[in-house]
């Protein structure tokens, strides 16, 4: 147990640490070796935001994200070996809910993409507006246009806020089905105990465990 522990601990993290290694040492390669006119046409923003918040998304929120992924999968593994050994019936129950689970992802990852998409493009100009504002501030005083340059950053900011409500509302949106589902198989799960109890003559604890982890599904 403890070498598997530190299995799911150290792979995620170290394969994090190495994989955001390699991709800032190609990306910081490619920019410094870019034609001028690359910098001409593709904004600041965006190179300041693949060097900041995209290679923060590599190297901590994806290694979490493998952790949990991990810890997932032997929960869904040793939950459907209980289930199934406890309520053979289960079985069919769960290959419904895992075809359900399927369809449900392929739909969310479709507009997912596009989502993050939006998002990622429209946090580029607030980044490209700061620095520029604070690059330009004597301009921007000397002309008077602070209010001009405020209400240009605020429209960026609202664009931006727009498109991550939109992707954080895709993510409940996601969440509510897929509780749905299990809380589908944990009524599945009482139903086979109170109708089926003659046939399967589960004992209490039996009955508990398989409750417990179908509420875990």
């Amino acid at each position: 147990a403890l070498t598997l522990t530190l299995l799911y601990i150290l792979i995620p993290y170290v394969g994090g640490i190495k994989a955001c290694g390699r991709v800032f040492s190609t990306m910081t390669h490619r920019v410094l070796h870019a034609p001028m006119s690359y910098f001409d046409t593709t904004p600041l923003g965006r190179i300041l935001n693949r060097f900041t918040y995209d290679v923060e998304q590599v190297d901590i929120t994806l290694s979490q994200y493998m952790s949990i992924f991990i810890i997932a999968c032997s929960w869904l593994i040793a939950g459907q070996i209980v289930m199934i050994v406890v309520v053979p019936y289960m079985a069919i129950i769960n290959g419904l809910v895992l075809i359900m689970y399927f369809l449900v992802l392929r739909l969310y990852r479709w507009t997912a993409t596009d989502l993050e998409r939006l998002n990622a493009v429209t946090r580029s100009p607030i980044q490209a507006a700061l620095s520029e504002g604070l690059d330009g501030s004597n301009t921007i005083r000397a002309y008077q246009k602070n209010d001009y340059f405020a209400d240009v950053f605020r429209g960026y900011v609202n664009d931006n806020s727009a498109a991550m409500l939109n992707h954080v509302v895709s993510k409940r949106w996601l969440a509510v089905r897929l509780e749905s589902l299990g809380a589908f198989v944990t009524l599945a799960a009482g139903l086979f105990i109170t109708l089926l109890q003659s046939q399967l003559g589960l004992s209490a604890g039996l009955s508990g465990l398989l409750l417990m982890w179908s509420n875990s599904f």
